[in-house]
């Protein structure tokens, strides 16, 4: 008897937590990024199975309702997350990632998540995700793009339709089929300047404490460094006197957050920059 009871408060505390999982979240509760990311571990359909509803998901970028294909650096859009689904399903799920096209870094900044839905942090970047059971099919939420440099960004995204019977079977999980590539506008509406021609390097990075700024190939003269975080705040500015070939100046980011950040050089009337991530 003792034995039969320890296997159904085994079985149960089990149920509970898929449960759980299911409708809280694989970032927040399973730490894991779902979303088939080169970042990512498996997918919802690793757990759920056995539905019919069809399910398909799709991801845009709008700007005053409009979708876009290019992103302008430090510009607010609205992210929208399209679940579709047939045979009416009882509620839907999701989870959704924006990389940076180089090397998969976090890419932009969320805004404030709707209600039942939140921002969940694994290894400095940020997953849009379900907090409850989603009874809608669209979602939405602010993002703020990364500044200018920055290059391609990738969304990846997961969504599941579930038939809400407390458990992982009858559901339907579906993924992008590719990830969702947004461009960087070539001339930008907040950086609308020339090129530096220099060849500038950032290390290590990423960094903890310290950041080592090399500038080859610069001509002789007055420059000033901004370091400036993905929402196009500038953190720290310093004014440079450059007259070697070969110039190398260390900086403290001790007090930043984890996060991606940018350096940029300019010397009044060009710009070179330069992403890096602070761990």
């Amino acid at each position: 008897m003792k034995a039969r009871i320890f296997y159904l408060f085994a079985f149960l505390s089990v149920a509970l937590f898929i449960f759980n999982s299911n409708s809280s979240g694989a970032g927040a509760v399973q730490n894991a990024d779902r979303t088939g990311s080169p970042v990512g571990s498996g997918s919802c359909a690793t757990c759920h199975s056995g539905g019919d509803f069809g399910t398909n998901v799709s991801v845009s970028l709008l700007k005053d309702g409009e979708t876009i294909t290019q992103y302008q650096p430090g510009e607010t859009y609205t992210y929208r997350v399209t679940i579709n689904a047939s045979n009416n399903p009882s509620a839907f799920g999701f989870q959704t990632v924006a990389l940076l096209g180089s090397d998969n870094t976090n890419a932009g900044q969320f805004g404030s998540p709707p209600s039942t839905t939140q921002v969940t942090t694994l290894d400095s970047r940020q997953y849009f995700e379900h907090a409850a059971r989603q009874t809608s099919g669209t979602i939405e939420i602010e993002w703020t793009a990364p500044a200018e440099g920055s290059g391609d960004v990738k969304i990846y995204a997961v969504a599941n339709a579930v038939n809400n019977n407390s458990s992982t079977s009858g559901d339907s999980p579906a993924m992008l089929n590719e990830p969702l590539t947004i461009s960087e506008a070539v001339v930008s509406s907040i950086f609308n300047v020339d090129r530096l021609s220099v060849n500038l390097q950032l290390y290590p990075n990423p960094t903890t404490d310290w950041l080592n700024m090399e500038v080859n190939g610069a001509s002789t003269g007055a420059y000033q460094m901004q370091i400036i975080d993905i929402s196009g705040k500038v953190l720290l500015r310093q004014d440079l006197d450059i007259s070697e070939k070969q110039f190398v100046k260390g900086f403290s980011v001790s007090t930043f957050q984890p996060g991606q950040y940018f350096l940029r050089l300019t010397d009044g009337q060009a710009v070179a920059s330069q992403a890096f991530l602070k761990k």
